[in-house]
């Protein structure tokens, strides 16, 4: 008989880390290292209640569950070393795919005071490789493309800001640079957790 326990915000943050870990696992190799992995704790924290414990009591029990799995990067660390040989080269050449992806959106928005054209066709290749990233999350892709579009999009409309007085041009430009800046970092520290 399957006892169903609430969710714990505890084991949820939890799965959610091993999930952005596993992020350039394959797809059907993630879900299943997840499943397991949630259902692991599940087991654990069913057996770890006696009679009606107060929920509140669960959060201790699922610290110990959790310490006994160990650190989420560790566990999507074997997960990828149990990868075939083409699979394991796949995750890690998507490394330097993501680094590339983040050279070409931020070049595009450098590049445009000096080339226009090759500044659209730079963030639009670095667009691609974003989203066809397997490292990323959804909600890291939609920072990416929102962070950087800003660049080459707010960039192009610099007309608008010829016409504004001189502290709001230099407020919108420190503004811009600003999210473009937070955005690219933040990326890079979530590739560099993966």
């Amino acid at each position: 008989m399957t006892v169903d326990l609430p969710p714990n915000p505890i084991a949820e943050k939890y799965l959610a880390e091993l999930e952005h870990a596993a992020a350039d696992l394959p797809a059907g190799r993630r879900g299943e290292l997840l499943a397991d992995v949630r259902s692991h704790i599940a087991v654990a924290r069913a057996e770890a209640r006696t009679g009606n414990a107060p929920e509140d009591g669960d959060d201790p029990a699922v610290r110990a569950i959790l310490r006994q799995l160990g650190d989420p990067q560790e566990i999507a660390a074997a997960a990828r070393a149990d990868l075939p040989a083409a699979d394991s080269r796949a995750a890690g050449g998507s490394a330097k795919r993501d680094t590339v992806a983040l050279t070409l959106l931020i070049a595009g928005g450098v590049l445009f005071w000096l080339i226009p054209v090759l500044s659209w066709v730079a963030w639009l290749i670095g667009l691609v490789l974003l989203l066809r990233s397997r490292r990323w999350t959804a909600s890291d892709k939609l920072a990416g493309v929102a962070g950087t579009a800003l660049a080459p999009v707010v960039l192009s409309g610099t007309a608008l800001f010829v016409s504004m007085p001189g502290p709001f041009l230099v407020l919108a430009v420190v503004a811009l640079l600003a999210v473009v800046i937070f955005t690219t970092v933040h990326l890079v520290r979530r590739t560099r957790h993966s």
